[in-house]
């Protein structure tokens, strides 16, 4: 374009999901502590006997990483493939 400026690297774009699957992680690991914490009829796990309920403790932790780590980072992984791929050479690239 004639700015003579190189283009911008890409080099780390790649981390940008693998953040967004450490944010999932981390409220998943948030939303299930306040759970376990929050548990005034036992409905996580039963404080006398120590038995832990998975069947109604899992899905909360497994909803809250899907909706906010693993589906922003499918998102941010497609747009950084797209953005990473290098423009199709052209007859006028060979000459």
């Amino acid at each position: 374009m004639g700015s003579g400026m190189p283009p911008p690297s890409r080099k780390w774009l790649w981390l940008v999901p693998l953040v967004c699957l450490g944010f999932g992680f981390f409220v998943a690991f948030v939303t299930m502590g306040t759970a376990w914490t929050h548990n005034p009829n036992y409905e996580y796990h039963n404080g006398e006997t120590g038995e832990i309920y998975w069947s109604e403790w899992l899905p909360i932790g497994v909803s809250w990483f899907v909706l906010c780590g693993l589906i922003p980072a499918f998102v941010t992984g497609a747009v950084v493939f797209a953005v990473s791929r290098k423009p199709p050479r052209t007859s006028e690239d060979r000459s």
